[in-house]
């Protein structure tokens, strides 16, 4: 009785340790991004939003998606301005890739993105369709101990507007 009440335990212990490292796994690896639809007229859209890379690991990507939809078909401007607001010691480690419905736009490092130079696209959003502004912040696998307990708090201002608007 004494033996069967043992292995039972055993067999117990082995699965929390198992549930343990499956949770902690996703945990580790989860993908903190957001997404984001901001609705395009004839008035120019300010929106700011806060990105926080703190807890990343090399070999982890995080993407912000932002979903462009127009009150009416036209081709829209919009700019992009990355301005840091807070600690940025990860900036130099965090590659960067900027794509509009599929194809990349701009790729480069964190830091070089934080200068405060606007990166400007031309996008066609239709009552219908959306385009897709995706922002991928990744930290190359091959990064070592340098970057650990380092973290960048920044924002995003996206500007857009009608094509020529002021």
């Amino acid at each position: 009785m004494i033996k069967k009440l043992s292995y039972v335990l055993i067999i117990l212990f082995v699965l929390l340790i198992a549930a343990g490292i499956a949770i902690g796994s996703v945990l580790l690896n989860r993908n903190g991004g957001f997404s984001k639809e901001i609705t395009l007229s004839g008035t120019v859209v300010h929106e700011k939003l806060g990105v926080s890379l703190d807890g990343m690991v090399p070999g982890k990507t995080v993407s912000y998606m932002v979903s462009f939809k127009g009150e009416i078909s036209q081709t829209y401007d919009v700019s992009l301005v990355f301005t840091p607001a807070g600690d940025c010691t990860l900036a130099d480690y965090i590659d960067v890739n900027v794509t509009l419905d599929g194809k990349q736009l701009n790729a480069g490092k964190l830091n070089a993105y934080l200068s405060g130079d606007a990166i400007n696209l031309g996008l066609s959003a239709t009552e219908k369709d959306k385009s897709v502004l995706e922002i991928t912040y990744t930290m190359p696998a091959e990064v070592g101990n340098e970057a650990q307990g380092a973290s960048a708090a920044f924002k995003v201002e996206i500007t857009a507007g009608q094509k020529g608007a002021e």
